[in-house]
């Protein structure tokens, strides 16, 4: 489900007994962000012993999401007829694709840079396990927006694509993402030609690969600015080493000129989370899309089709499982009660039968 209205953050907790951990967190979260429990779900997975100040403790990734949300989601469903057994957060979904990788490739601190339609998100994974996430607002329509203010129209022919200074040749109001499907991705194909896009991408003189990067270039710098500073906020409040490699997912990782732009402006090797990469990982039942942007839309789909017990499910968090082994304790209890009581009451009625019998020889 989409993470707007989400808090995910990492917390350190007093060491408890596994029983009262979910307390802890609970008081954790309403001490850091002061959440309501009446309006939201929390739930959180270990990450695994620390020591603050010689004090031992244990740390978590906890997160927060509206109960609104989540109930309108089952809801949609439950009126379109397919019914949901589980919904998940983006982050978690995408850890799925991570671990499926070859260890060598996600050994140490891996980020991930997840550039989505509506906005971006930034993860950091240690050994496999998300560690860091961070939601950005730039995305895809962030980019196509650039592209739309630049003046993009159509030339004389009604095939040429170029650039006008004047932003008035388009329609007030637009949509960026309604612009990126007639137009956006049109000019972006400019920048690395792919079969799919050499079908109905632009074609002849007014626009080259050197006008969409100068459109889109400030967009892009925020974005990396904002992942470069997510690292290093991650690494100076951990204590840890800066990422060694980063995962570019989203389908802007077909556009080889973007990539090299973030490779070199973060100083670490970035690696597209592309089929060939995910060939290695996956057995496919059905082959995927051959179009590479189309395959990077897809990605959030495909990580929570590969769903594993270590995927947190707002159907079942910590406390409503811990509801549930509760109740099931205590009809365990109920039954064992009941069992003995047979027993008891069997006993009593061989014994009287046997007494009986005595009586009567």
């Amino acid at each position: 489900m989409d993470t707007a209205g989400c808090d995910i953050r990492r917390l350190q907790v007093p060491r408890v007994a596994r029983r009262r951990l979910t307390q802890a967190v609970y008081w954790g979260l309403r001490k850091g962000i002061g959440f309501d429990d009446r309006e939201n779900l929390f739930d959180y997975e270990v990450l695994g012993p620390v020591e603050e100040g010689g004090i031992p403790k244990t740390e978590v990734l906890a997160c927060t999401v509206p109960r609104h949300d989540v109930q309108e989601l089952k809801a949609l469903f439950d009126r379109a007829g397919f019914p949901l057994k589980g919904v998940t957060l983006a982050h978690f979904a995408l850890r799925n694709v991570i671990q499926a990788l070859p260890p060598a490739a996600t050994r140490g601190l891996v980020g991930v840079l997840d550039i989505g339609e509506d906005g971006s998100r930034i993860d950091i994974f240690n050994d496999g396990r998300l560690v860091f996430t961070r939601s950005v607002r730039a995305g895809m329509a962030s980019i196509f927006a650039a592209l739309m203010a630049g003046g993009l129209h159509e030339g004389a022919d009604g095939n040429v694509l170029s650039i006008e200074r004047d932003i008035d040749t388009f329609a007030a109001g637009e949509d960026a993402l309604a612009y990126g499907e007639l137009h956006g991705r049109q000019l972006l194909s400019l920048l690395t030609p792919t079969p799919q896009a050499a079908e109905d991408g632009p074609s002849g003189p007014g626009i080259g690969p050197k006008d969409v990067l100068r459109l889109i270039l400030p967009t892009l710098e925020r974005l990396v600015r904002q992942a470069e500073l997510s690292f290093s906020h991650y690494a100076q409040g951990a204590g840890a080493d800066r990422v060694a490699r980063v995962f570019l997912a989203g389908e802007l990782h077909v556009y080889k000129p973007l990539l090299l732009y973030i490779q070199d402006q973060l100083g670490v090797a970035v690696q597209p989370l592309d089929r060939v990469l995910l060939d290695e990982a996956l057995n496919w039942r059905k082959p995927p899309p051959e179009d590479p942007g189309a395959l990077g839309r897809l990605l959030p789909a495909l990580s929570a089709g590969l769903r594993n017990r270590h995927t947190p499910n707002l159907f079942a968090t910590h406390t409503e499982r811990e509801k549930t082994s509760r109740v099931t304790t205590i009809n365990r209890g109920i039954f064992i009660v009941f069992l003995l009581c047979i027993a008891v009451g069997l006993g009593i009625f061989y014994r009287q039968e046997q007494e009986a019998a005595r009586k009567k020889t």
